[in-house]
């Protein structure tokens, strides 16, 4: 559990650090999208502002099937590689889609994790300008919330806060391993993970310690 809060927070310091860099040299999160519900433009514009600051290997583009860009053990990232919930059950986001939107890169950085990007994908999502999607140990199983796969915040709040943990509705019902009938369960863990730097959510209810 100790290296997997390390990695989460070397994620999370490595993607603030390129956020905040990408938002000084081109402006409020807000000013970067054409269009509010141009999802491949904004996505595009997302990943060319943050990714040039971020160290990677590789990039994987729609329907590769090469190895490196494979789960183990499957035979296409973009085929049938559901994520998995905290509680195990299958996640509604795949690593080719966020929602309903194709996320077509997924970046193999340097470290061997792997980096997802999905902006805001419409004008009714408030403040929120987009989602990273983070499996700190890539490939490997067993690419499940909470355990080794992430989700982070784009934001562009009046506090300066341009990059946070998942935070989303009610974080004790989006990270609580008793919960079996919540579709999100585990997008909120990385909030957890910074706050509190330990992975207790994995073994019991934490719900009432938010």
């Amino acid at each position: 559990d100790k290296q997997t809060v390390t990695a989460v927070k070397k994620a999370y310091s490595t993607i603030s650090t390129a956020l905040d860099i990408a938002i000084a040299e081109n402006g409020p999160l807000s000013t970067w999208y054409i269009d509010n519900n141009n999802y491949q433009d904004n996505r595009q514009r997302l990943e060319n502002n943050i990714m040039k600051y971020i160290r990677y290997k590789k990039i994987c583009t729609w329907g590769s099937r090469e190895k490196e860009c494979n789960f183990d053990g499957k035979t296409n990232l973009y085929g049938v590689d559901t994520m998995k919930r905290l509680d195990g059950g299958n996640y509604n986001i795949q690593w080719k889609t966020f929602g309903d939107y194709a996320l077509n890169n997924v970046y193999i950085l340097n470290d061997e994790s792997w980096l997802g990007i999905g902006p805001k994908e419409s004008a009714n999502n408030g403040d929120t300008w987009g989602y990273i999607y983070v499996d700190i140990n890539g490939k490997k199983a067993p690419n499940r919330l909470g355990f080794d796969t992430f989700v982070f915040f784009n934001r562009n709040l009046s506090n300066g806060l341009n990059f946070k943990p998942n935070t989303i509705s009610t974080n004790s019902e989006n990270c609580n391993i008793k919960s079996t009938t919540n579709g999100r369960n585990g997008v909120s863990c990385s909030y957890w993970v910074i706050k509190h730097g330990n992975l207790d959510y994995k073994y019991r209810d934490v719900s009432s310690e938010w």
